[in-house]
């Protein structure tokens, strides 16, 4: 679609070749709610105008796609303050797209470019020399001559009236923004409501702001006055290329965007956009010792553009389109306990059986929340909501002279009674971590590790002793790493010293109790699942610092669950529902239900009756 804008660079690459003066009229056009605006009718009339001289196979496959959108359309709910909502009434014709649909950007775009491509000579200016593209909902027209105010409403008007006759209806509301710093204050537009003066010296427009310098036009990066610059944190579960690839990606793009001249020429980028390269110090990115300037990042720019165009980089491209155009993709299915050994080991040994070598293949592992799921995720937070487990509540220090340290302070910093937690204990000489978590109290699993490493010790001075050797082969990573400092002790009570003097403890994250039980013993633990995480996270920025071995990231799960217990009993309500009269279900005969699943319902309808009222706390 030739109308539509790719990116903000092309855009300024295309207004770069024009002769632009200050003579010419530059106006935005901006379509007021896009995609709820956007009508399954209006996708119709774009996708039989693009395809009017396509053959009948692909005007059948279209409108087959058609009627899945159209479904898809009148299918969509969204929720709202805790309440689920049909999105657009029941009447399926007057449904637009939702905002953030799968589809929703490309028909968005179609509509767009149809718009566009139908109403071409209202974009050609007296002799041709206009430029107008769009992208999404954001359109831009530049007409070389100087259009007075009321010349461009005039325009403004015809065009929205042949808009709302193309697509067959009023729904697509267009508003317009004419960039004139000379406008006097007193001129005000016809249709003020929709079009609006710029009298600023700067211009916006996507993610560039367009300015006069010395009568050329210029562009910079444009931030709006509220916005919030964020970037992909590195504690996030990528791989290292990509948070190689974040920097390098928006220096290149502040790097295109800017228009280079004698003024910025020798500014560094870190000058000229300072909350670009603050936003990624707080994500943790790596970056430049030394940020370039603005002519020399645009010079490896072009110098790049220049090794993307040589013959053996276009070799390199084809094949690899060659690859992506003979690869065929299918999805499998994979459900638990379901595929005796993994896919990429089937395929492997197929084409070993069957002599493939030319057959490469690639797998990528997704899973999508179902409509199901969302409900009963939802459902659970709401019964949930205000149900703690009082058991499983942090609680006050409280350690004796034998747990404090020598100055008198808890080694735990007050949190050696928090439950459910990932903790670091950290060695003080060598600054070496252990990652580790429970679900009791965080001081009795720290005392375990402790009474693990003198075990160790005390094995390796009487190996032939098996009550020793059995309680030495519990030992961990832990055990091992702190046991080549205690092996001078003489028994528990020195090596626990020892250990409280190099040893520090910190709470890295803490997990919410029910939710965390629900998952235990599963493969989808939530506590196991974050230790994992926190252990290949330290692995990647520097395994050398990490005392963890690889049983920590691959062992199963091995955390307790747990029964939940009343709280307390509210004896009134408990009273009233006893002394109801219970009327006992007629109960079927086996023969008559024919299998045993009508009595099991049965069994659990009578123990839904025979719940407590709400008068009773839960607490899980």
């Amino acid at each position: 679609m030739r109308k539509t804008i790719k990116q903000a660079s092309q855009l300024k690459e295309d207004l770069e070749k024009l002769n632009i003066t200050k003579q010419s009229s530059i106006v935005t056009l901006d379509i007021e709610a896009m995609y709820p605006s956007i009508q399954i009718g209006h996708v119709q009339r774009a996708v039989e105008y693009f395809l009017k001289d396509a053959p009948e196979e692909d005007k059948e496959k279209a409108k087959s796609c058609l009627e899945m959108i159209k479904f898809g359309m009148s299918n969509t709910m969204i929720t709202f303050a805790g309440k689920y909502y049909e999105y657009g009434g029941s009447d399926a014709e007057s449904k637009g797209l939702t905002i953030g649909g799968y589809e929703s950007a490309f028909l968005a775009d179609l509509v767009a470019a149809f718009i566009l491509e139908n109403l071409d000579e209202m974009f050609q200016g007296d002799g041709g020399d206009t430029y107008s593209k769009i992208y999404r909902d954001d359109g831009i027209k530049v007409d070389m001559t100087n259009k007075t105010t009321d010349e461009i409403c005039d325009w403004y008007e015809e065009f929205q009236s042949r808009v709302n006759t193309l697509i067959g209806s009023d729904s697509l509301k267009f508003t317009m923004e004419i960039w004139k710093p000379s406008s006097p204050p007193e001129e005000v537009p016809r249709y003020s409501d929709k079009i609006t003066i710029c009298r600023n010296d700067a211009f916006p427009y996507l993610d560039l702001e367009m300015y006069w310098r010395h009568d050329e036009l210029q562009f910079r990066v444009h931030l709006k006055p509220n916005q919030e610059l964020k970037y992909l944190n590195k504690s996030s579960a990528h791989t290292k290329a990509t948070f190689e690839a974040i920097p390098h990606g928006v220096l290149r793009r502040l790097t295109s965007l800017t228009s280079v001249h004698e003024d910025n020429e020798d500014t560094t980028l870190v000058v000229l956009y300072p909350k670009h390269i603050e936003a990624l110090e707080r994500a943790g990115l790596p970056l430049p010792k030394v940020y370039p300037t603005l002519k020399e990042a645009n010079e490896k720019l072009k110098n790049d553009t220049i090794l993307r165009s040589t013959e053996e980089e276009q070799q390199r491209r084809k094949k690899q389109q060659k690859d992506y155009a003979r690869a065929t993709y299918f999805v499998i299915g994979r459900t638990t306990n379901f595929w005796d050994k993994p896919v990429c080991g089937m395929i492997k040994e197929l084409v070993m059986k069957h002599k493939l070598p030319w057959l490469r293949f690639k797998m990528a592992n997704s899973r999508y929340t179902n409509l199901g799921e969302l409900f009963n995720a939802d459902l659970s937070t709401k019964v949930m909501t205000g149900i703690v487990d009082e058991e499983m509540m942090d609680e006050t220090c409280n350690c004796n002279a034998l747990s404090l340290c020598e100055d008198g302070e808890c080694l735990y910093d007050g949190d050696c009674r928090k439950k459910m937690v990932i903790y670091g204990l950290k060695d003080k000489t060598t600054d070496k971590i252990y990652y580790g978590k429970t679900v009791q109290h965080l001081k009795l699993r720290t005392s375990t590790h402790f009474q693990q490493v003198w075990s160790l010790v005390d094995y390796k001075r009487n190996p032939n002793d098996p009550k020793k050797k059995k309680a030495a082969m519990k030992s961990d990573s832990f055990a091992y790493h702190f046991a080549k400092l205690c092996g001078d002790c003489t028994n528990s009570n020195q090596s626990r010293a020892k250990l409280k003097q190099v040893v520090s403890v910190e709470v890295i994250w803490q997990g919410e109790p029910i939710q965390c039980t629900k998952s235990a013993r599963t493969r989808a633990c939530k506590i196991c699942m974050v230790e994992r995480k926190q252990i290949m996270k330290a692995l990647r920025d520097d395994k050398h610092k990490v005392i963890n071995e690889n049983d920590d990231i691959y062992a199963a799960c091995k955390c307790s669950t747990r029964f939940h217990k009343f709280a307390h009993i509210d004896s009134d309500a408990l009273r009233t529902r006893l002394t109801q009269k219970k009327v006992t279900p007629k109960r079927k005969s086996k023969k008559a239900c024919g299998n045993r699943k009508h009595a099991v319902s049965d069994y659990f309808t009578r123990e839904r009756e025979s719940r407590p009222p709400a008068g009773i706390s839960f607490v899980a």
